[in-house]
């Protein structure tokens, strides 16, 4: 965007420092200390931005559909590729895809209780996944499919970045503007996923000394410390980062899930929740539930090798599946006894608090 308005910054792109030209460090800087602004004023602040993002998106997204459409006539064919393989290859690769967007989205569905606990209530939260998750998503992809095949018809190549098709629309200003766009959709994208659930995280690891505020700091920090441009840069670098995030997630899903709905009869203690004493019903040993350790860590150490090791690279995409069902197995062994207790206290308690 920057290039595109003033050509003479093209000169700040000739050296690098950490991986990123100088242009690059202004640019992530800037969008950097945005987003910092905007976590730093709490969880209020940042549903208001996201309620700008969502639409801003959509109408660059069905701007570009109608542009390429435009471009190819009117006519574009939806199973043309540059590079065909097998259909076995194609099922393989689909699911593979499945696979490395669950663990993507598996810090959020570990995390979801921090968007769900600002509902005023159950039905708004299904609502919401109903409409923002198979609705929205899924129409999401069709626009994106008719980009990229529409790119593919008008220039010859399969462009799937959204803003190096902006760029060829040959307009500065609207270069401008959709590239804008893209930079805030970027920044509302990453401070749900990256920034909300680590400062609750954080918070909750000392709550005396770190508030949901101090917790979005320190996560600000840490995103700058890493780099991200530099693992985003490799492609085989992504899936291998993808990866091995699922290996962790997908086994401690597993246990959540199963402590909860199959262990717990989906009945929990509210009050209880919230008392660290010893002797207290989640207390577990010394504020540990050794039971979920057992069952997590084999069950990270498998995925976690399957993801990462090169000799299982085809089986690498569905780390976070093998991960989440064998920490659940394994969970599921080890909790019978407690699976027995929990029903002979419901049939006593009918009454008990409903999660």
């Amino acid at each position: 965007m920057l290039l595109a308005a003033w050509p003479g910054l093209e000169s700040w792109t000739h050296s690098s420092f950490l991986g990123l030209d100088a242009l690059g460090w202004v640019s992530f800087i800037s969008l950097w200390i945005i987003q910092a602004l905007i976590i730093s004023q709490g969880m209020e602040s940042v549903r208001k931005f996201q309620d700008f993002c969502g639409p801003a998106i959509w109408i660059v997204m069905i701007a570009l559909a109608v542009w390429i459409l435009a471009k190819a006539g009117w006519t574009i064919s939806l199973t043309s590729t540059p590079h065909p393989v097998s259909v076995g290859e194609q099922w393989r690769q689909w699911f593979g895809a499945i696979g490395l967007i669950l663990a993507t989205y598996g810090t959020l569905m570990l995390n979801f209780c921090d968007f769900s606990r600002f509902a005023p209530d159950y039905r708004t939260v299904k609502r919401g996944n109903f409409w923002g998750l198979p609705i929205n998503s899924t129409a999401f992809v069709v626009v994106s499919v008719i980009v990229t095949a529409g790119s593919l018809e008008v220039f010859g190549e399969a462009i799937t970045d959204p803003a190096e098709l902006v760029a060829k629309v040959g307009n500065t200003w609207v270069l401008v503007l959709a590239a804008l766009t893209f930079a805030i959709a970027t920044m509302g994208v990453n401070i749900v996923a990256n920034f909300v659930s680590p400062a609750y995280d954080l918070a909750n690891v000392w709550p005396q000394k770190i508030t949901f505020k101090v917790g979005g700091m320190i996560s600000t920090v840490a995103a700058l410390v890493v780099t991200p441009w530099n693992l985003f840069s490799n492609p085989t670098v992504v899936n291998y980062f993808l990866g091995g995030l699922g290996a962790f997630l997908g086994p401690l899903f597993g246990v959540i899930m199963l402590d909860y709905f199959w262990v717990k009869r989906g009945r929990i203690d509210v009050d209880e929740l919230f008392n660290a004493e010893p002797g207290s019903r989640y207390y577990y040993r010394k504020g540990v539930n050794p039971k979920a350790l057992w069952a997590f860590l084999p069950a990270a150490v498998v995925s976690a090798v399957l993801a990462l090791v090169k000799d299982f690279s085809a089986v690498a995409p569905y780390s976070w599946f093998i991960g989440t069902a064998l920490a659940a197995g394994l969970y599921a062994l080890l909790c019978r006894p407690e699976r027995a207790a929990a029903d002979v206290s419901a049939a006593a308690e009918p009454a008990t608090t409903e999660g």
